[in-house]
């Protein structure tokens, strides 16, 4: 506690990690939920540090120990935490081609009601995961998906296709050239 103390959250670099493996390992002498919620926060931040310095398994060691921690009581207090830990385990379960775990972490988030933002973060991931699986169509729907939640839509039939192509470029030319629509075709 300690250290903790001394460093607080917003501890740096090495220092961090000395913080985060000397609470993990009195994890269950510590009977405060405050200092428990801060161990997570801290784990999640050594996660974000050690994926940064391209160190992926011991990113998912704190990433793990984070989310294990995140109970259903604890989701429902900070969900926007629980929600960006699954995202970053998840993240780093694909950098290390970990793909069936990067599925059920994103399961996890289907139906609920996430910022923009996470959403995007959460389809992004399921387009990368799905183009490396080969799986292309799954990662179309992914993307067509978090276009469709700022309502971007791509029209799906030719004709469709053909018609806003030529009503766009109806538009720009009658923007560009500024004259009334009738002499644009004399």
């Amino acid at each position: 506690m300690t250290l903790l103390t001394i460093y607080g959250l917003e501890s740096k670099d090495k220092i961090l990690f000395q913080i985060v493996q000397h609470l993990n390992h009195t994890i269950d002498t510590i009977e405060e939920e405050s200092i428990k919620n801060d161990l997570t926060i801290l784990n999640y931040k050594a996660g974000l540090q050690a994926k940064n310095s391209g160190s992926y398994e011991s990113s998912l060691q704190y990433l793990n120990f984070a989310l294990n921690f995140l109970n259903k009581e604890a989701s429902v207090e900070n969900f926007e935490l629980y929600t960006d830990v699954i995202l970053e385990t998840a993240e780093t379960e694909y950098l290390l081609s970990n793909y069936e775990r990067v599925e059920s972490l994103l399961r996890l988030l289907e139906n609920k009601n996430i910022t923009n933002l996470q959403y995007i973060r959460k389809e992004t991931i399921s387009v990368r995961l799905y183009s490396k699986m080969n799986r292309i169509e799954e990662a179309v729907l992914a993307g067509l998906s978090g276009m469709r939640r700022f309502k971007i839509y791509i029209p799906s039939f030719c004709f469709r296709v053909i018609f806003a192509l030529f009503k766009e470029l109806l538009i720009s030319i009658i923007l560009s050239i500024k004259k009334p629509i009738w002499n644009l075709f004399v």
